[in-house]
């Protein structure tokens, strides 16, 4: 029973950030801070999501983008996990 008031009634309150994991169920919360710490992977995500997942070509216009404007754009469009507040 407190499994199922915790689901249910206090789990969706609590940020991802502060969610602790409990339960086998919740092992996800543990690649979500991962990923949301370490930069390197937000710029891998970043070129990955601007080459649409295919490889970087001789001509392609990722040259002339910067870094920071791929993250960008990979935070503000592309991304579809959520933010851990």
């Amino acid at each position: 029973m407190n499994d199922t008031l915790y689901k249910d009634l206090i789990e969706p309150w609590i940020a991802y950030k502060e969610r602790k994991v409990l339960k086998r169920d919740d092992r996800w919360i543990i690649a979500l801070k991962r990923v949301e710490l370490n930069p390197q992977i937000h710029n891998l995500l970043a070129d990955i999501g601007v080459h649409t997942g295919f490889p970087c070509y001789k001509y392609c216009a990722c040259i002339f983008i910067s870094l920071d404007d791929r993250r960008d754009a990979y935070e503000r469009n592309i991304r579809c996990t959520p933010v851990l507040i």
